[in-house]
């Protein structure tokens, strides 16, 4: 019985060995079995910060003395001196156009016409029109004078005339009105208004704006920004007002910081807008070799291409730009891993280049190039 169990032993093993011999000899025809890996690990680097940095100020709007929770104005012409006269021999007058800016029709109040009378021969009446209807007629006395135009006569656009009637029965002589600091202001209010302009290129690489004042007063001070309020405090002293893109709808032409007061008078010194613009732009580029081998896999379709980068930081919003021979991918990245596919053309047999650029501000740390 145990001699029998050994011998079914040995056949066995002889049948085992014979085996191993077959799939010996078979080795060269078929080869051996290769599994290609999933993914093709091309090329690992480390970028940075990629896009545009501002540390300074580009640009300073000075807003000047601003007294808010009173009356505003804002002066539309001056003239420094005018004679104004009529008479047999000759006469002189001024008319002037002026227009009213878009950003202040809604809280105007009306026109504020303001002069000094210097001289005068009083042998007619000085007169003052605005829109051809008369607001002015008198012997005008050597004093300051006003002129209050309610805002129901005033339009986009308005005309000013300022003459003399003639001598009448003193025909020898001539009407005169030496006329000083003539000033024509619209009020409004009770917000104080200013205004600063931006470009489409300021736009795109606007990275914060700083309104900065040294403050003394009464009540609680409020500052917009085209209608969208970023500071309600009550200040004292200097003070600092930052606002960034995300903060306030900003346009292309005029946009409109308001400051306002309704429970006291403060007074604004030194006020001023710093702008600071994203005008430093960082490109970081890395290289990478790609054989052969691999390249023909990516023209024939055999394998995609990808760009794998980890962004750690958005300090800007913004594009990110990706390019080799030709553009990649122009795309608003996110927190953490992106992925970019490509297939042949962006990328050549041997060396190759990717440039990383944009509007915005990133960190990125990892960069992977694979193929799968």
């Amino acid at each position: 019985m145990m001699r029998k169990g050994y011998d079914d032993f040995l056949v066995l093993l002889a049948i085992a060995f014979v085996i191993l011999i077959v799939l010996y000899l078979l080795t060269p025809f078929f080869g051996p079995v290769v599994t290609e890996p999933e993914e093709i690990s091309v090329a690992n680097f480390t970028l940075g910060g990629v896009g545009y940095s501002a540390d300074t100020a580009v640009r300073e709007e000075s807003l000047g003395t601003l007294v808010v929770g009173e009356t505003q104005d804002e002066n539309m012409k001056y003239l420094p001196t005018a004679t104004i006269s009529a008479g047999t021999f000759g006469s002189s007058s001024e008319e002037l156009s002026m227009s009213v800016p878009d950003w202040l029709k809604d809280t105007m109040r009306g026109v504020r016409i303001s002069f000094t009378v210097k001289n005068a021969a009083q042998y007619g009446r000085l007169m003052i029109k605005w829109n051809g209807k008369e607001f002015f007629s008198e012997k005008a006395s050597i004093n300051d004078h006003t002129v209050f135009i309610d805002k129901q006569y005033v339009v986009a656009n308005n005309n000013l005339e300022i003459y003399a009637e003639g001598p009448g029965a003193f025909f020898w002589a001539a009407t005169t009105y030496e006329l000083r600091d003539v000033s024509v202001d619209l009020e409004y209010g009770p917000s104080k208004l200013a205004s600063f302009n931006l470009q489409q290129s300021d736009l795109e690489s606007w990275s914060k704006g700083i309104i900065s004042f040294f403050a003394t007063g009464t009540g609680t001070l409020a500052v917009k920004v085209n209608g969208v309020k970023i500071y309600e405090n009550q200040p004292l002293g200097y003070d600092e007002i930052g606002f960034e893109f995300g903060d306030v709808p900003l346009n292309v032409g005029r946009n409109i910081i308001s400051f306002s007061d309704d429970t006291g008078v403060m007074n604004l010194q030194n006020t001023k807008l710093d702008i600071y613009l994203l005008s430093n732009e960082l490109v970081r580029s890395r290289s990478f070799e790609l054989s052969k081998e691999y390249y023909d896999m990516l023209v024939d379709g055999t394998r995609t291409g990808l760009i794998r980068y980890y962004v750690h930081s958005i300090n800007t919003d913004g594009i990110l730009k990706i390019e080799g021979t030709e553009p990649i991918v122009s795309e608003r990245p996110k927190l953490g891993w992106n992925t970019v596919e490509f297939r042949g053309s962006p990328v050549t047999e041997g060396t190759n280049t990717l440039r990383f650029s944009g509007s915005g501000n990133w960190q990125i740390t990892d960069v992977q190039v694979v193929l799968v």
